[in-house]
């Protein structure tokens, strides 16, 4: 059994690789943008190819129609709530870089699983690959994501059609979801109607301030907050090449109050994690000390290439960096970490990162 990390630059795209005693199939979580050709990277003779995406931004998720084009994927997990997302952006009919563009239209020959906190990946094998997030209770969402208000609704499409973007209200109210999860299918009908609901009503507070100009700015900030909330996040444990039993935590791009959630619903399967995966390329506004003091790591990889987008300090952003050497977590990151051009941490397979993964 092996774990290998893909260089995948401003991304995410891990492989979990078991031996042939095992009952686990080969599991690949997240695939890179589409320009980074996953694919290639995995051994074409893989049978029984299971996929894992952790939320629906396109430097995870992108890859993904290439994969299944050229590899016998044999099974997808998504989170719950990620085919509402693509939903929202084609009611929307807006084209965000950060959105993935995969049609999920295109993968239904494959069989298609979604997931939420207290699911276990493959039931019955030892409890092992155990979802923590995202939550499938609404009521779980952020305060500025929940909303009851139905009144609301109306109202948000109309200015919403006021500034040009013609959203059919129908497409809201009618909606039907074309994947469930592994528990409550009737249930997930009722839940998935309103999650693209609320997501509509919680646009109130900035949508009747916006401009023509400044809307779809506003949008993708509002679902990217959403994306990456109900990103998915598992814990697993793998045997190391020195036949240790390592856990590690897969985390995507979950937010502070995702963890917050898990610390308030399940710390336990939360604490004493050997080997983390940093949220959101090192970004302070999905860790901090108190979250990362719980998870308690030894180990910790930061998958990045020091993308700054609109911000000063890119990621991994220093705090992150100052806050996982002051636990002293052993940290490996994916490329050269460079702050005003000067290179302050850099990427090093060596040492026990070699016996923990391979890298490529």
């Amino acid at each position: 059994m092996k774990v290998t990390v893909f260089n995948v630059e401003q991304g995410d795209s891990f492989l979990i690789q078991h031996n042939d005693k095992s009952n686990y199939p080969t599991l690949l979580i997240d695939a890179g943008s589409a320009c980074k050709k996953v694919y290639k990277k995995i051994p074409a003779v893989t049978p029984n190819l299971n996929v894992l995406i952790t939320h629906s931004h396109s430097d995870h998720m992108n890859g993904l129609p290439d994969i299944i084009k050229k590899l016998p994927v044999s099974h997808l997990f998504l989170p719950c709530y990620l085919p509402e997302i693509l939903q929202i952006v084609k009611i929307l009919n807006i084209k965000f870089s950060n959105f993935s563009n995969t049609s999920l239209d295109k993968i239904k020959k494959i069989p298609v699983t979604l997931l939420s906190s207290g699911d276990y990946l493959y039931p019955g094998n030892n409890n092992d690959f155990k979802i923590l997030n995202p939550q499938r209770d609404l009521n779980s969402l952020p305060e500025k994501l929940n909303s009851t208000d139905n009144s609301e609704l109306d109202k948000v499409i109309n200015k919403l059609n006021e500034l040009g973007l013609e959203v059919n209200i129908n497409d809201i109210l009618d909606y039907f979801p074309e994947f469930f999860p592994l528990r409550g299918r009737n249930q997930y009908i009722i839940e998935s109607r309103e999650f693209i609901k609320r997501v509509f009503e919680t646009m109130s507070p900035f949508v009747f301030k916006a401009t023509v100009k400044n809307i779809r700015k506003k949008i993708r900030t509002h679902l990217n907050l959403i994306s990456n909330h109900t990103s998915i996040v598992f814990r697993c444990n793998i045997q190391s090449k020195n036949n240790d039993c390592i856990s590690w935590l897969f985390t995507g791009d979950a937010d502070k109050d995702s963890f917050e959630k898990i610390i308030a619903n399940d710390v336990v399967s939360l604490q004493n994690v050997n080997v983390l995966k940093v949220p959101h390329h090192g970004s302070n506004e999905n860790m901090d000390a108190y979250i990362l003091s719980i998870i308690n790591p030894f180990y910790a990889v930061v998958s990045h290439n020091n993308r700054s987008g609109n911000a000063k300090d890119p990621h991994p952003n220093q705090d992150i960096i100052n806050i996982l050497d002051n636990q002293c977590v052993n940290v490996f990151y994916t490329n050269d970490v460079k702050k005003d051009d000067i290179v302050i941490k850099t990427c090093s397979h060596t040492g026990i990162f070699k016996t923990l993964f391979d890298f490529c």
